[in-house]
């Protein structure tokens, strides 16, 4: 697949054989230039046409279709503008959800570390499996591997 830039300023030869698309890539570097310079998304469209018709560039789609051309640029923005926010907020969303994930993983696995270690000192100190697995309510087989040694 070949990828074309078409902004502004870029393939000068495409833009030469396809003047439709020269006069749009200059338009749109138009809008940015505004945008660039503070103006608001509307006010950049407004002075980007009337800069455009005023140097004859698309001036025969622009002054006709002027409320068209100004609609479906500022629907194109707004989506944009929507989808990044839309995006900043899925990864904050998904950020929060893992951390939250993974507090509930360390503190379930903190807790039953403890617990281990708490069986291990009661086995050791000589109360049996028997009287932890009653005392604590956990399954005789759970505080069987608890007591076992990890590291062999």
């Amino acid at each position: 697949m070949r990828v074309l830039n078409i902004n502004y300023g870029h393939n000068a030869q495409l833009m030469e054989r396809c003047g439709r698309l020269g006069e749009y890539a200059h338009f749109i570097a138009k809008i940015k230039e505004f945008k660039r310079a503070g103006q608001f998304t509307d006010e950049a469209v407004d002075n980007a046409m009337v800069y455009c018709m005023e140097h004859g560039i698309m001036e025969d789609i622009l002054m006709p279709f002027w409320a068209e051309v100004k609609k479906m640029l500022l629907t194109e923005y707004n989506e944009r503008k929507y989808m990044r926010m839309f995006r900043k907020e899925a990864r904050e969303e998904g950020l929060k959800e893992g951390l939250k994930e993974g507090l509930a993983q360390g503190l379930t696995q903190g807790i039953r570390e403890g617990q281990d270690r708490l069986i291990k000192a009661m086995l050791h100190n000589g109360v049996s499996a028997e009287k932890i697995s009653e005392q604590t309510g956990l399954p005789l087989q759970e505080v069987l591997e608890a007591g076992k040694d990890k590291t062999q």
